[in-house]
């Protein structure tokens, strides 16, 4: 098929909270890797919630987000929702996009509720403590394949990683790849050296005194109603694409230090316990479908 617009060919499709802000950042500052107006375009959401087969989003829609890119070898859609679509998805974009690539940031799913927990917590969205957090995630809890719009719905769902993995898994390798969080933090240049030479681009210099920052970072703001209208702005103004790096953190910076402290720790040992259990036989399920050693 022959394509004349900028569409997103390379998509980060999950998962929420693994560190796909981080990966996609890295990633579209390679010179041969173009970003929309936006990290997240979730346009394709309608495929990740809605049971109906004969949806058929418009392409020339999609490249909106892309319209005012400079040409590039790949067009990044990093959307951690695309996962959890599974066939409907792959089929839409597969027939759309046949040179798409696929990549997948796995997170031990018990940290990844803890920060999904952190995240909603400093957004205001609940105000519960942890462990009511848990119990009412818990009783919402629900193995299906779609996703449901909901704080408590898919808290637990979204990290039985094995309920959702099996139509990736019949991707051949070249289209798709999966990567875990864990080495990301330890070692983020070589896990993008990885990608570059599985994506076939150049890795000479770009990357060797590139600053590795951590991305979207869950922060506990003193003030949420000061922090949504500075995110109202800097959204507004597109701060993060027109401003240079080094300009750009520094003002991100100096404010955190004046609206931001710790989060509190979440060492709550009885739900942890529950959490671990609640997740062991997935993650096993999980690591035999991928052939991969254990580690959760």
């Amino acid at each position: 098929m022959e394509i004349d617009i900028n569409i997103p060919n390379l998509f980060i499709i999950g998962v929420f909270k693994s560190g796909t802000t981080s990966l996609h950042r890295y990633l579209a500052n390679h010179p041969e890797i173009s970003e929309g107006i936006c990290k997240e375009t979730h346009y394709l959401d309608e495929f990740v919630y809605s049971n109906t087969k004969s949806l058929n989003p418009n392409l020339s829609d999609y490249s909106n987000f892309y319209r005012n890119v400079k040409k590039s070898c790949y067009y990044l859609d990093s959307s951690p929702s695309y996962f959890y679509g599974g066939s409907k998805i792959i089929d839409y974009i597969k027939k759309n996009i046949p040179s798409a690539k696929f990549l997948l940031m796995l997170r031990n799913p018990v940290d990844r509720f803890i920060s999904y927990y952190n995240f909603i917590k400093s957004k205001n969205i609940i105000n519960d403590d942890f462990e009511s957090f848990f119990n009412k995630s818990l009783k919402k809890f629900e193995l299906r394949d779609q996703l449901k719009v909901g704080a408590y719905e898919n808290s637990l769902l979204e990290g039985v990683y094995s309920n959702f993995i099996d139509d990736w898994l019949k991707l051949g390798p070249n289209e798709f790849k999966i990567l875990f969080n864990d080495d990301l933090k330890a070692d983020p240049k070589n896990v993008i050296i990885d990608i570059l030479n599985w994506l076939e681009l150049d890795i000479s210099t770009f990357y060797k005194n590139y600053n590795f920052r951590i991305e979207n970072k869950t922060t506990n703001y003193n003030s949420k109603i000061v922090h949504k209208m500075a995110s109202n702005i800097s959204n507004h103004l597109n701060l993060r694409s027109n401003l240079p790096n080094g300009f750009f953190y520094f003002m991100k910076n100096l404010y955190q230090k004046f609206n931001s402290s710790k989060l509190p720790e979440n060492n709550n040992d009885k739900i942890l316990k529950k959490l671990n259990e609640f997740y062991f036989d997935y993650n096993k399920e999980l690591f035999d479908k991928i052939n991969y050693k254990r580690t959760w």
